[in-house]
């Protein structure tokens, strides 16, 4: 079952955000993979405060998400795409030989390596803000009892 075939709630985009993240983690680290993350991570504050089951004083906890590094990644990324910015600069891909996790993508191409850079000549890997993310929110979750 997926987001669509039930209600929507926090708690729904949450578990789709899971489900993204090991697509990342689990199986290969893609440009669609790390996108579709992103993008679920930008919005899943926007469901917290939106969503009625969920207690004020989240919804007011809410800012601490927004001015935590790897949600601004995530921000800066989605507002990117959603705007039709190009950043190419900001964001590097690479796939072949010696690139992303041994064992991970095609045969003779392997996975792709996503690098985000984030400050003068400062990086982080996909991976290393997917997991800053997941656990962000896992904390957040766990907290309010979401």
């Amino acid at each position: 079952m997926g987001l669509l075939d039930r209600g929507r709630c926090a708690r729904d985009l949450f578990e789709k955000l899971e489900r993204d993240a090991k697509k990342c983690i689990g199986e290969e680290v893609s440009s669609d993979n790390v996108f579709n993350f992103v993008i679920s991570a930008y919005h899943l504050v926007e469901w917290i405060e939106k969503d009625s089951n969920v207690s004020s004083g989240a919804k007011e906890d809410t800012g601490r998400l927004r001015e935590d590094v790897y949600f601004k990644i995530c921000c800066n990324m989605a507002n990117g795409v959603k705007h039709f910015v190009p950043k190419r600069e900001k964001i590097t891909s690479e796939q072949g030989f010696g690139c992303g996790r041994f064992g991970y993508g095609d045969y003779g191409i392997g996975e792709e390596e996503i690098r985000i850079k984030i400050s003068d000549g400062e990086f982080i890997d996909a991976l290393d803000l997917i997991e800053g993310v997941l656990k962000l929110y896992r904390d957040f979750f766990k907290k309010y009892n979401l």
